[in-house]
Formats: C-alpha cells, structure tokens, sequence
C-alpha cells in the first residue's frame, strides 16, 4: 500500500485485502525451524472441505487450533500463523489481524477492505462459538470501516 500511495496512487482508490482462507506448507523440521521463512518441503495437507493443498478456509484452521496447533502472532507483522500438530505452517488472517488491517486502512485513508472469499469464513458460526461469518462481521460492525459511498464517477 505504501508503495502504490509514494508512487501517487489516491488512498480512495484503493482497497486492503481481508483473507478469510490461510495458506500453508509441510515444514521441513517443525522441531528446528517454525516461524516466517522457516524451510518447507512442500504445501500443506489438503484441507476436508477445500481439498487444495497448502489451501485451508478459515473453519479449516479453527478445526487445527481446536485439534491443538499452536497459534503465533507476529506483532511486526500484525498477522498470526498456526503450526500444527502434524509439522504445517499455515499463515492467515485472524480477528487480531483483521482489527488491525481496518486500522491501518483507516489511517491511510483507504477506501475501504475487500473479503476473498466470502464462502471460506466460519459460515455456520460452529467454529466460533456461534457467531457466524466471523471475520467478515468484524468489517461489518462496531469499529469496522465506514460504509462505502456511491461509485466515484469515471474520470
């Protein structure tokens, strides 16, 4: 974002990516090496319902926290990855992150965020102690973006 902004990009045309899927990879030691960059061998396991490898929805992580994978946050970063009980590292967006992806748009005055993709977040709210669409809901409610205005017109 702060390249497309020095390079005179207007903040109102821009929107910050809110992923509500992770993406993954077998580490190649998870007892030596876990964290960003640590040497992988390959994607992660396909997740139940996504089926693509090194591709987890967000309900496929919840099930990994659940199933007892260990959460970082990364404060530089502002974004947690998991490590799971089977040696994968999944990175994804989490309520921490997305609170602070809707900070930072706000202070760089961004038109607002963008979800991809509405069907990987916990929809049924199982995962979430019933709250459904969880991350989404989070742009939508208190503290979220202000609402979008109409279309800017054509140049």
């Amino acid at each position: 974002v702060d390249y497309w902004l020095a390079k005179g990009a207007p903040p109102s045309k821009l929107t910050l990516g809110v992923g509500t899927y992770g993406r993954g990879w077998k580490l190649a030691d998870p007892q030596k090496s876990s964290g960003f960059n640590a040497p992988a061998v390959g994607p992660s396991s396909p997740g139940q319902a996504t089926g693509e490898a090194g591709y987890a929805a967000h309900y496929e992580i919840l099930e990994h926290l659940r199933a007892g994978a260990t959460r970082v946050y990364d404060e530089e970063r502002q974004c947690p990855y998991i490590v799971t009980r089977g040696g994968e590292w999944i990175g994804y967006d989490d309520a921490e992150s997305v609170q602070a992806k809707v900070r930072f748009a706000r202070a760089k005055g961004l038109r607002g965020t963008m979800v991809w993709a509405l069907d990987l977040d916990d929809f049924t709210g199982h995962y979430s102690g019933g709250i459904k669409y969880p991350l989404i809901s989070l742009l939508l409610g208190p503290g979220g973006p202000d609402p979008v205005s109409p279309p800017t017109p054509p140049p």
